[in-house]
């Protein structure tokens, strides 16, 4: 047996014991905070937490139940639900569950779908790194700085669309590396799974998976027609399979989604929008900097869109972006537009990666400038795509590798004391009032609008 096959077993059991920990860590600290919000009766509400509707997409991603099944979410509560059933009727009819109750058996298993995501997607961001070359120390940095970012300690735990969507995306990301490292063509079955999966939790993302599928398709030597000709037709295929699928469950689950509604309901989110478009494409720095490390949030009450008359407690991110950013926003931030900028001058998988990345980004950053209330609600389509340029200055090549390992580690830590004190301030804003009550006696300073 040759050596080198010995030395990469050797070097790669000591990554695979790192991934698993740090992977069993990440599921099960995220399922710890969710049962805390949940005995908060925090999931009992939607907006209650920077404009999350965790109610609402529990009902639908265990039981299929959504008060619209949107085209925004086509497959959302179909690629869900219905496993989540049949597990919970498996658990009943072999006696595993308690009681006869398979309601409350989906909804025990629907809590868990946020903490597994985050958890795939950390051994996918760590399985990115490892096929860079990172090694095992610092493909656990990374991965660890992407689960101690703000974004995905939030949305890892609470039953939401942006969770599954971030994993299906680093998905797409892992693909794209796995493409690169062969040298080969983009293999159409699993890039065709990924973006209909991505596709059917949130439908604007087909344009993301579909830039990382036209860069693989470039990476590997076809000309720019051709791949963006063969691209085009992923995408169609992507949403054509999507709207095939929708359309079986929604007459399955008999619940056919009515189209003018939901583009009148879609085109007033749009209308809605403010500040205008020039100034929220100026606040998405400031957003990209809050998916790592926001600044406390502000805490108020607003209407329940179901009944004006009461009122609930929700957390929110301030809205003047300038001088709310934290220090360690602004540095990581920084890091981000250090990696863009190195993109251009990097080699081989950094340089397709972090161009991928760039155009992921840009995506985002003039949809959303004109989509959406709160960008940071957002924050899991990019949030890869960040962690992406944030590692080339921090992790690519093995030129000052000790010293940039060692920052590495730092913003580690850092994420995890910022994010860790950020945390406990949500817990007592959050346990500071009633989660309920009646709008008229509100006073008018804690009223956010």
């Amino acid at each position: 047996m040759s050596a080198a096959p010995r030395e990469t077993r050797r070097k790669a059991l000591p990554a695979a014991l790192a991934c698993a920990l740090l992977c069993a860590a990440v599921v099960l600290g995220e399922r710890a905070m969710c049962a805390r919000l949940e005995r908060w009766d925090v999931l009992a509400r939607d907006e209650t937490l920077f404009d999350a509707d965790p109610e609402s997409r529990l009902r639908g991603l265990a039981h299929n139940w959504l008060r619209n099944v949107t085209i925004a979410h086509p497959n959302f509560g179909h690629f869900f639900a219905t496993p989540i059933r049949a597990l919970a009727g498996a658990a009943h009819a072999l006696s595993l569950a308690p009681g006869d109750d398979q309601e409350r058996t989906r909804d025990a298993i629907g809590l868990w779908v946020a903490p597994l995501a985050a958890g795939a997607k950390t051994a996918c961001l760590f399985g990115l790194a490892w096929l860079l070359g990172m090694g095992w120390i610092r493909a656990t940095l990374l991965a660890a700085v992407g689960a101690l970012s703000f974004s995905q300690l939030l949305f890892g735990c609470l039953p939401e669309t942006y969770g599954p969507s971030g994993l299906a995306l680093a998905l797409a990301y892992l693909l794209l590396a796995l493409d690169l490292r062969r040298g080969r063509e983009p293999r159409w079955p699993a890039w065709l799974a990924v973006g209909v999966l991505t596709t059917g939790i949130t439908i604007t993302n087909v344009a993301a998976v579909a830039l990382l599928f036209l860069f693989a398709t470039r990476a590997a030597g076809r000309p720019l027609g051709s791949s963006i000709l063969r691209t085009t037709g992923f995408g169609a295929l992507c949403l054509s399979i999507n709207a095939v699928l929708a359309l079986a469950g929604n007459l399955a689950y008999g619940q056919p989604v009515d189209l003018a509604r939901e583009l009148a309901h879609k085109s007033t989110h749009a209308a809605g929008s403010s500040p205008a478009f020039a100034g929220r494409m100026a606040a998405l720095p400031g957003a990209l900097a809050d998916t790592f490390a926001p600044p406390a949030p502000i805490a108020g009450y607003i209407p329940d869109p179901s009944d004006e008359a009461m009122c609930i407690r929700v957390l929110e991110l301030p809205s003047d972006p300038a001088p709310r950013a934290t220090w360690l926003g602004l540095a990581v931030l920084a890091l981000i537009l250090a990696g863009a900028l190195l993109t251009f001058a990097a080699r081989g998988p950094w340089r397709t990666l972090g161009s991928a990345s760039l155009a992921v980004l840009a995506f985002n950053a003039a949809l959303h400038a004109g989509w959406g209330s709160a960008p940071f609600l957002y924050s899991q389509h990019w949030h890869l795509s960040a962690l992406v340029l944030l590692a080339i200055p921090l992790a690519a090549g093995e030129r000052l590798k000790r010293p940039r390992t060692a920052a590495l580690a730092l913003l580690a830590l850092a994420l995890a004391v910022h994010n860790a004190a950020l945390a406990r301030d949500v817990s007592e804003k959050l346990r500071a009032g009633p989660l309920y009550r009646d709008c008229s006696s509100v006073p008018s300073d804690e009223r956010l609008r």
